[in-house]
């Protein structure tokens, strides 16, 4: 575990949002973040690792030297800006307990520390050239960092939609050319069943039933397909990231549509080319 401690304006609204008064934070007292987060079977478990009952902790530094905390309060819901200065300082697995700072400077005395400072600037470039100019400090531009990240995130992005956008254009190609040439080669057919009396309407009708089968069945087999390769994808990037696995029903609801619209339209393209072909002519053409 470590210590951290932040400015005294912070440090004073966290201790207020832990419910601890100042007169409570006198000697070397300390408040315990007493929070995690965790992928439980595929959600997100907030939870407390550490039973608070006002305890003190006692800090050995690498001499052997023990100083003892005691806890004033504990911390259940830290905002993300102070996890995120746990985590500056690399201690936000461990026990991570916040001081004030003349606590700090107290328990510093001979001590090792390490120190991170937070800077809101217009122009961070510049500051930035500015502090590594200063031996032994190491400056990381936040800003330059994130817009590298949404660069690689855009680049990924679009390979991974245009290889989507690849596969769905293959696949709507193959369905149009399928469908049409399956009424294609049934123009003696329904050339018969004019002949018996099947009105333009009915057929119409049949060919409207024949899309919700096909489009069904399309159905049964593509969405627990999709569902189990997201869900397997989820398997292999939950490890390392920890988020939860949820249900992409936009996406499922947007695939039905789309199946049902591609397969309705392109069965009432080909129905009109049949219909208008002459009932004789295809009669003629009938293999006996």
């Amino acid at each position: 575990g470590g210590v951290i401690t932040l400015d005294k304006d912070w440090f004073g609204e966290v201790r207020a949002e832990a419910g601890v008064s100042a007169d409570k934070m006198t000697d070397n007292r300390a408040l315990l973040i007493n929070y995690r987060e965790a992928n439980e079977k595929g959600r997100m478990v907030e939870y407390k690792p550490y039973r608070f009952r006002g305890q003190s902790v006692t800090l050995v530094n690498a001499e052997g030297a023990e100083t003892e905390l005691k806890l004033a309060g504990e911390i259940t819901a830290p905002p993300a800006s102070l996890l995120a200065a746990a985590q500056s300082a690399g201690l936000y697995e461990d026990m991570v307990l916040v001081v004030s700072p003349e606590a700090f400077n107290r328990l510093a005395k001979g001590n090792e520390i390490s120190a991170a400072w937070f800077a809101l600037t217009a122009n961070a470039e510049a500051l930035a050239e500015v502090w590594r100019d200063i031996d032994g400090l190491e400056v990381i531009n936040i800003s330059e960092a994130m817009s590298v990240t949404r660069n690689i995130n855009a680049l990924i992005m679009l390979f991974i939609y245009g290889f989507i956008g690849m596969l769905s254009l293959i696949g709507v190609t193959s369905v149009i050319g399928a469908i049409s040439t399956n009424i294609s080669l049934r123009v003696q057919e329904f050339a018969l069943l004019a002949a018996v009396g099947m009105t333009p309407r009915g057929r119409r009708r049949m060919l409207n039933l024949e899309s919700l089968f096909y489009g069904v069945k399309a159905l049964c087999i593509g969405v627990p397909v999709g569902l189990a390769v997201s869900y397997l994808m989820y398997m292999l990037l939950s490890a390392k990231f920890g988020f939860a696995y949820t249900v992409p029903w936009f996406s499922i609801l947007v695939s039905i549509a789309a199946v049902f619209a591609i397969v309705f339209a392109t069965m009432r393209y080909a129905g009109a080319k049949v219909g208008s072909a002459s009932i004789v002519e295809s009669m003629r053409n009938m293999n006996i």
